[in-house]
C-alpha cells in the first residue's frame, strides 16, 4: 500500500487516488477546498489530526472503491461531502472531535449508484460551555436500489454549552436500508460510580471514557500512539 503523509492542505487541493494508499493529513489553522477522487477498485484509508480547520472537502468514489476516513480534531468545522458516484462504492467515516468553541460539523453523503454503503460515526466532547452540532445528511434518489447507509451520532456533553444532531435520511427508494442513531448526554453515571468504587479518581475516570469514546471503532495502525498523545494532549 502507497503511503502519503502531508502536512501542508496546498498539496491536496486535487488528489487523485491511482493505487491503494494510507493518507496521513496533520493540518493546523487550515481554511480551504479539498478535493479527493478515488478511481475504480482503489481503497484509500485515511488518518487525519486536525486543528482549527474549516476546510471544504469532497470525495468522489468510483465503481469498487472503497474509503475508510477516521479524523480526530479540535474545533473543527469541516463540511464534508462524499459522492458514491459508482456501484459498489463504499464509505466508513470515523469523526471524533473535541470542541471548546462555537462550530457546526457538516457531513454529507450522496448515494449515486446502486449497492452503495456509507457507515458513520460522528463521536463529539463538547468540554466547555461553547455551542457545537452535527449536521449529517445521507441522500438515497430513487435509482439507487440496494444500497445502504448506517449512522451513530454521539455528543459527550462537560459544560454547559447548547448542542445539537440533525440526523437527516433523504430517502426516496424503499429498496435500500437505512439506520440513525442520535445521543446527547454524559458518560454513564453508574459506569463511573463503579469505578470510583475500585479506587480510581473521577478524573482519571473520564479521561479513560473519553479516550475510549473518541478511539472507538477507529484502527489506527502504527499510528495509534501518536493519536493517543495527540488527544491527551488537547483534553
Amino acid at each position: 500500500m502507497n503511503k502519503l503523509i502531508i502536512d501542508n492542505v496546498v498539496d491536496l487541493n486535487d488528489l487523485i487516488i491511482t493505487e491503494d494508499t494510507m493518507l496521513i493529513n496533520r493540518l493546523d489553522n487550515v481554511s480551504d477546498t479539498i478535493n479527493i477522487s478515488i478511481l475504480d477498485n482503489i481503497c484509500l484509508y485515511e488518518i487525519s489530526l486536525l486543528k482549527n480547520t474549516k476546510n471544504k472537502v469532497i470525495y468522489h468514489l468510483g465503481e469498487n472503491s472503497k474509503a475508510i476516513i477516521n479524523k480526530i480534531a479540535i474545533d473543527n468545522s469541516d463540511d464534508v461531502s462524499v459522492y458514491l458516484d459508482k456501484e459498489n462504492a463504499n464509505v466508513t467515516i470515523n469523526n471524533s472531535l473535541i470542541n471548546y468553541q462555537n462550530n457546526t460539523y457538516i457531513s454529507k453523503v450522496y448515494h449515486h449508484s446502486c449497492n452503495t454503503i456509507s457507515n458513520i460515526v460522528n463521536h463529539a466532547l463538547n468540554i466547555q460551555d461553547q455551542d457545537f452540532s452535527f449536521n449529517v445528511d445521507v441522500i438515497i434518489p430513487k435509482e439507487s436500489i440496494n444500497s445502504s447507509t448506517n449512522q451513530d451520532n454521539k455528543i459527550i456533553s462537560m459544560g454547559n454549552g447548547q448542542n445539537l444532531i440533525k440526523p437527516n435520511l433523504l430517502i426516496d427508494n424503499q429498496m435500500i436500508e437505512a439506520n440513525h442513531s442520535a445521543y446527547i448526554g454524559e458518560f454513564d453515571k453508574n459506569v463511573v460510580f463503579y469505578l470510583m468504587t475500585r479506587g480510581l479518581s473521577k478524573k482519571t475516570i473520564i479521561d479513560m471514557l473519553s479516550l475510549g469514546f473518541l478511539l472507538n471503532r477507529m484502527n489506527l495502525f502504527e499510528f495509534k500512539d501518536e493519536v493517543i498523545n495527540f488527544i491527551k494532549n488537547n483534553i
